[in-house]
This record gives structure tokens, sequence and C-alpha cells, in this order.
């Protein structure tokens, strides 16, 4: 299974922050055949202008946003 608390950065995220991470590696694995080769890396807040979200820093080099909407947690 995954470590998601192992993903630098984890530890600095608030408690809904921290819960919102959780619930998208839940997600994430149950989508990729070969998760461990994108695996989260860094994980950290971003606020800038009107755009709050969770960045996400994967093992291939690519990042994702990660989004709290409404309950739903999105990633793109």
């Amino acid at each position: 299974m995954y470590k998601y608390r192992d993903v630098e950065g984890y530890y600095d995220l608030n408690d809904i922050d921290a819960f919102i991470f959780e619930k998208f590696c839940e997600k994430f694995y149950d989508v990729w055949e070969f998760p461990q080769k994108v695996a989260p890396v860094r994980i950290f807040r971003v606020e800038e202008c009107n755009l709050n979200y969770l960045r996400v820093d994967l093992k291939d080099g690519d990042w994702l946003h990660i989004i709290n909407d409404r309950g739903k947690i999105e990633w793109y």
C-alpha cells in the first residue's frame, strides 16, 4: 500500500488538506495500472490570485492540481 504520509510536505498540510490528499491518493492509485511510476513525491498548498489548490508533484516530473469541489475531490 502507498504511504501518503511519506510524501514531502504532508506534515505541513492542515487537517483538511491532509484529508483531501489522502482521498486523492486512494482515487489516484485506483486509476493507474503502475502507480509506482508516477507516485506523488511532494505536496503543498498554492494560494495565488483567486486560485487555491493543492499541488502534487509526481515522480515522473508532472504535477497536478487537486481541488475540493463541494466535497468532491478532483484533479487535473
